[in-house]
């Protein structure tokens, strides 16, 4: 039966409206488990190569025009549910017989199938060989599961299994954390910046803590919802918690001062609220717009200078 034009949805009853996106989603699993069928041709083939690229995932972003990330998850899930072959040319049983299966009668979606593949493939060797097949216990566990659960929830319930079958590589992953634990910022000449975190789990519990209680949405007097982005709400959120610890008084001196952000600007400015103030690392920033960062709560102090440089206040 052809679906009613778009213009018709109106008047179609709660029950059609259901079952529409039901066989959407069926067509569009069953279109997946096609393109990964066609990927597996792809690598068999070795296409990328044939089209001057160096791998699949490169062929298969010029070839459809999509992003690296999207490629990347759609070649891993054609490796995970293909037959394998050998340089022989002998046919193989995909790696993931249990993924392949689900996966190939629509029982559990492409995200879902890369979810369990990738987590049976990052369990260790000596865990994968208890009692002559444990990875595939876990493997068929965790199918399923991805039966009854979205991707998300499935992604969550791998890493709790992954976890207690290696908790030495929960420790691992913490080295590593420890290791390459990093921020980056880098400012404009406006004084603005970027940053780039790689955070440990410690700092991203304190930061999504922080988020939760000071980043949530905020309703104007009227009730009109608060306009701005989930993104926006977390930098405000993360300015007023730097804010509340400057006012604490618990960060330590600086060359025996208490630490405190500092402006300075004419007098002129300060009364007219035009010109530049420049904050303690140089940076200028219009004189109307520094006068607000002045919270008496805050450790934010204002130096004004005369005409000739000396300092007023």
């Amino acid at each position: 039966m052809s679906a009613p034009p778009l213009d018709g949805l109106e008047s179609l009853t709660d029950a059609q409206v259901l079952d529409e996106l039901r066989g959407i989603e069926a067509d569009r699993r069953r279109l997946e488990v096609r393109e990964a069928a066609l990927l597996g041709q792809v690598r068999a083939r070795g296409l990328a190569f044939t089209h001057g690229c160096k791998d699949d995932v490169a062929f298969l972003r010029h070839l459809l025009n999509i992003g690296g990330c999207d490629a990347a998850a759609r070649v891993k899930l054609a490796a995970a549910i293909n037959p394998q072959r050998t340089y022989q040319g002998e046919v193989l049983p995909p790696v993931h017989p249990e993924v392949a299966a689900a996966f190939g009668s629509g029982a559990i979606c492409g995200a879902a199938a890369v979810t369990i593949a990738q987590t049976v493939d990052t369990l260790p060797a000596e865990t994968l060989d208890l009692e002559h097949g444990a990875g595939r216990a876990v493997e068929v566990v965790l199918v399923d599961f991805a039966r009854d659960n979205d991707p998300e929830t499935l992604r969550r319930h791998a890493e709790a299994v992954a976890t207690a079958l290696d908790q030495d590589g929960a420790y691992r992953d913490h080295e590593h954390r420890e290791r390459a634990r990093d921020i980056r910022l880098s400012r404009r000449p406006d004084g603005s910046g970027t940053a780039t975190m790689d955070l440990t789990a410690e700092l991203a519990e304190y930061l999504e803590t922080m988020f939760d209680c000071l980043g949530k949405p905020q309703p104007g007097a009227d009730g009109t919802p608060d306009p701005r982005t989930p993104g926006q709400r977390r930098h405000d959120a993360l300015l007023a918690g730097f804010r509340l610890l400057f006012s604490s008084g618990r960060l330590p001196l600086t060359m025996g001062c208490a630490t405190t952000l500092t402006l300075t600007m004419d007098l002129d400015a300060f009364a007219t609220g035009h010109g530049v103030a420049r904050t303690g690392h140089g940076y200028p920033i219009p004189a109307d717009i520094a006068k607000t960062w002045l919270d008496p709560e805050a450790r934010a102090i204002l130096v004004l200078l005369s005409k000739t440089k000396g300092i007023e206040a």
